[in-house]
């Protein structure tokens, strides 16, 4: 009950002034009745504060009650178990990371390995090619020299072989034209006196003959009618060094 107190009273404000000189009990009645006015307020404002004290209880038990509810604790198993696998499903992603990440790695890794062996094979590669241009080079300058070489060689024969010719043609030559018909080493008579081709030759202050007629197989010890070897014929002979040539491919 939050009616206030009862008996038809009013409150201060609305009693009328009186003279307290006059009328003292009546003055007296007036206070009497602000006090009962003012208990009555305060014990209206306790009630209102214990009933709303009791509905903050009730409230409070009613959901410390759900708390303990079956479809409570259900509820909270259910968020405890979202919560872990949310965790689970974080974790499993991070570990998925990770292997994409270290599998990344792990190819970038053999991609650089392998372009190293690549370059590593590529330049062994490069130097097998240069020793082995290096190696055809030098087999093709020492081919280029034997030929060259065989080639000189061929040319030398050839030449020495003109050149016997030419000597052996010479060397008939002057035998059939000083009349010796039995070679190089071979005499001619004439009546009393004979001689051989390299006399002939001395005579003729020739020197390149008797050159020709030692390689021809003269022999340079013959004498003849006169006792005279070819050297000492051409040293008979010498006026002003004219047979020094010849005395020296005699020599």
């Amino acid at each position: 009950d939050l009616s206030l107190p009862s008996g038809g009273f009013c409150g201060p404000a609305s009693c009328v002034y009186v003279d307290p000189a006059v009328d003292t009990v009546k003055v007296d009645l007036d206070h009497v009745r602000e006090a009962i006015w003012r208990k009555g307020l305060a014990e209206h404002q306790r009630r209102v504060e214990a009933i709303l004290w009791s509905q903050q209880a009730l409230s409070f038990a009613d959901e410390e009650v759900w708390c303990m509810s079956p479809n409570h604790q259900s509820d909270g198993l259910r968020e405890a178990k979202r919560l872990l696998q949310e965790q689970s499903d974080a974790q499993l992603r991070e570990q998925r990371l990770r292997s994409e990440l270290e599998a990344a790695r792990s190819a970038e890794r053999q991609k650089h390995r392998a372009a190293e062996e690549e370059g590593l094979r590529r330049a062994r590669q490069e130097r097998g090619l240069l020793q082995a241009q290096r190696l055809e080079l030098r087999e093709q300058h020492r081919a280029e020299a034997s030929r060259r070489a065989r080639e000189a060689e061929e040319t030398a024969r050839r030449q020495r072989e003109a050149e016997e010719l030419q000597a052996q043609q010479r060397v008939q030559s002057f035998l059939a034209q000083h009349g010796f018909q039995n070679g190089p080493a071979g005499r001619r008579r004439r009546l009393l006196k004979w001689s051989f081709p390299l006399h002939d030759a001395v005579r003729l202050c020739d020197s390149e003959m008797v050159a020709l007629l030692l390689q021809a197989g003269a022999d340079p010890t013959r004498r003849d009618y006169s006792g005279c070897t070819p050297l000492q014929l051409a040293q008979k002979l010498n006026q002003l060094d004219s047979h020094v040539s010849v005395a020296a491919a005699l020599a």
